[in-house]
């Protein structure tokens, strides 16, 4: 029997996770802990009266076998009897500094990306631009040490330096001297940051040497593995990748990492609220060529303006899911200028003009405190079109009423009207209510008989509603807050391929309710951002963003008339809980994107009429209905996020964490039935 130190184990450990990583932290956390239970239950078996093993001794039966120079493949456990793992059987690291901790590559790690980069077969080259100013030439040696040790080799540096500084250019030209991969431009004349860019850009296309183009600023660094991540990107996952971008977080003085964005994939509606796509990204060079240079007119913007122009030509634009660029922190009293605001505002509106919205208007609604600094976007519908809101509901006229009161004071859309479909009321009050609206054209009562079923109660409104270019879908214990509810919601509808669209939703105590719905998580599904304040923002962006999802919430939910037909309507087959998920998923799966819009702001009380049903059957064929995002992740959400939904906080095994959540809740419900 042979003895391990803590170090060599170690070391065995940091080796394996070189290749884990490849697969990321699921694979990395059920391999690794299945190995550890394996061993434990292994040295039971043959050491039962041995102490267990100190802190400095680990004592194991039979080595790694060393499969690679840099990689140790674990002995397989031994056979076990198969059993319902719940999220406890697992460990769980939240927070930023233990993910820097385990996602950093140690240096065997980047040592052993180096050699197999070496090996690769025409590997695609990166050629990064950095424009440099007079800054403080520490923070750009970061820069510098940032690229020249990138463990991927394959790459070009074009440095243009705009600076007033002798010893800065001294200081490039010595580094071009030692490394020809160092492109170094002067450009002493110093005009704007657009120019600087295009003047390089220009010379990448001449060369014509690089694959792709990095943008790197002066005073920021890349992870070290960041080219070394995209290339084996682009060679083995995604070929035909147009545009890369990845997570980022912020670097201080001391070069300490906080304030991590974790990102959604490739959401277009999302890149019209804030460019979540700056760093890093990484753009093919034919795909550059094709959209043009930097446009000098949207200086401060540019980055923007080109990244819309990019969406517009192609949609392969894809995330990878970790952090490999560190944006150095600005000083406090940092704000955009209004000029720069101006061209954000000049590059919306310019490429939804581009893409067939006529006459958008986009400003900054700053005096609304529901739209936080963000970009609004309206416009007017080319065709009008019609709306039927269907609302069911049974008894409790003072729930309903507010609802009913609500949309005919506030809403302020030329065509519209209501269908309530009414499940069976016996009250009084409610007779009274209907007798109330009866003379409203643009209200009307359709009954429902049979056995309740809160899909075909859906479904039926649904029918009496062959005029409907739109239908609304909204539960009865709501409240209309906007009077702009209606149009800010029909609008998308404007742009190709969107077939649903949902709202914000709040708590009668003004925090989120609904701000998008992620699959996966508690109850197989949840809300973003639930509780939080209505202007949240945190790892995940902001609550006050546009946002691509899988699926909205079915309490005040709109869809087209004719994707409602294409996905055959509510499945029949659920009682109450998860139709709404459902529905947006097979409209994802059509192809329609889902959209999620904060402008469109509704009070919910929340089941105050029926309850919360979630009906053993409800649960468990949607449990067999969202095995394939529950399995795979959710793009519009992030693995490295964690699966709760009253946070969205940093956590090291949000898969297995999501499965084992799902697991529990099946094993609750069978036996809270039995």
């Amino acid at each position: 029997m042979r003895r391990y130190s803590l170090a060599r184990l170690g070391h065995l450990i940091n080796t394996s996770l070189h290749i884990l990583r490849q697969d990321g932290p699921k694979a990395f956390g059920e391999r690794l802990v299945r190995w550890l239970r394996g061993e434990r239950r292994y040295m039971r078996q043959i050491m039962p009266d041995q102490p267990a093993p100190s802190e400095h001794t680990i004592l194991i039966e039979q080595a790694s076998k060393q499969v690679e120079s840099h990689h140790v493949e674990p002995p397989p456990p031994p056979p076990q009897e198969p059993h319902v793992e719940f999220a406890e059987d697992r460990p769980e690291l939240h927070g930023y500094e233990p993910y820097c901790r385990l996602m950093t590559p140690s240096e065997n790690d980047l040592a052993a990306q180096r050699d197999e980069a070496l090996t690769w077969q025409n590997p695609p080259c990166f050629g990064i631009i950095t424009t440099v100013y007079d800054l403080p030439l520490y923070h750009f040696r970061r820069t510098v040490t940032s690229v020249l040790k990138q463990s991927c080799p394959h790459w070009r540096w074009y440095v243009v330096d705009a600076s007033q500084s002798d010893a800065l250019w001294q200081y490039i030209t010595f580094l071009a001297q030692q490394d020809e991969r160092i492109v170094p431009i002067r450009q002493a004349d110093a005009p704007e940051a657009v120019a600087l860019l295009n003047r390089a850009l220009k010379q990448v296309h001449e060369e014509a040497l690089c694959d792709y183009v990095v943008l790197l600023d002066p005073d920021d660094t890349l992870a070290l593995e960041a080219l070394y991540t995209v290339s084996r990107f682009v060679q083995i996952e995604q070929p035909g990748a147009d545009f890369i971008y990845s997570d980022e977080d912020k670097i201080n003085e001391q070069d300490h990492r906080s304030e991590p964005f974790f990102k959604p994939d490739w959401s277009p509606e999302l890149l019209l609220s804030v460019n979540y796509m700056r760093y890093i990204s990484v753009i093919k060079r034919t795909v550059l060529e094709r959209v043009g240079a930097f446009d000098p007119r949207k200086n401060g913007a540019h980055h923007w303006d080109l990244f819309l122009r990019i969406s517009e030509i192609t949609n392969h634009i894809h995330r990878i899911p970790r952090v490999l660029y560190h944006v150095r922190k600005r000083p406090e009293g940092s704000e955009v200028t209004s000029a720069v605001a101006q061209a954000q505002l000049e590059a919306i509106r310019e490429h939804l003009e581009r893409t067939g919205i006529p006459q958008p208007q986009v400003s900054f609604e700053a005096q609304h405190p529901s739209y936080g600094k963000y970009p609004v976007v309206t416009w007017e519908q080319s065709q009008p079109r019609r709306i039927v809101i269907i609302i069911p509901s049974r008894d409790k006229a003072d729930i309903l009423l507010g609802c009913l009161a609500s949309i005919f004071e506030y809403t302020r859309y030329p065509d519209y009207r209501v269908i309530v479909v009414d499940t069976g009321s016996r009250e009084q009050a409610t007779f009274d209510l209907y007798a109330r609206y009866q003379h409203n054209a643009r209200f009307q009562v359709v009954n429902y008989t049979d056995e309740f079923n809160f899909n075909k109660v859906c479904n039926l409104g649904a029918h009496h509603a062959p005029d409907a270019d739109l239908l609304l879908f909204l539960n009865n214990d709501t409240e209309v807050l906007d009077g702009m509810w209606l149009a800010r919601m029909a609008q998308w509808f404007e742009r190709e391929g969107v077939g649903i669209v949902g709202a914000k939703l709040l708590y009668p105590d003004g925090t989120i309710q609904h701000g998008g719905v992620y699959i996966g998580g508690e109850g197989l599904a949840f809300h973003l951002f639930v509780r939080q304040p209505i202007t949240a923002e945190g790892v995940f962006g902001s609550a006050c963003w546009y946002r691509n999802l899988l699926a909205v919430t079915g309490a005040c939910m709109m869809i087209s008339r004719e994707v409602f037909e294409r996905v055959g309507g509510f499945d029949e087959a659920y009682q109450v809980s998860y139709s709404d998920v459902t529905l947006c998923l097979r409209a994802y799966q059509m192809g329609y994107r889902i959209i999620f819009t904060p402008h469109a702001l509704l009070m919910h009380y929340e089941s105050l009429t029926r309850g919360l049903h979630n009906l053993r059957s409800d649960l468990l064929r949607a449990n067999d209905d969202f095995q394939e995002w529950i399995q795979k992740g959710d793009p519009y959400y992030h693995p490295n996020l964690s699966c709760s939904m009253l946070d969205h906080q940093v956590t090291l095994s949000p898969a297995h964490q999501a499965r084992n959540l799902n697991r529990w809740l099946m094993a609750q419900i069978i036996k809270r039935e039995q």
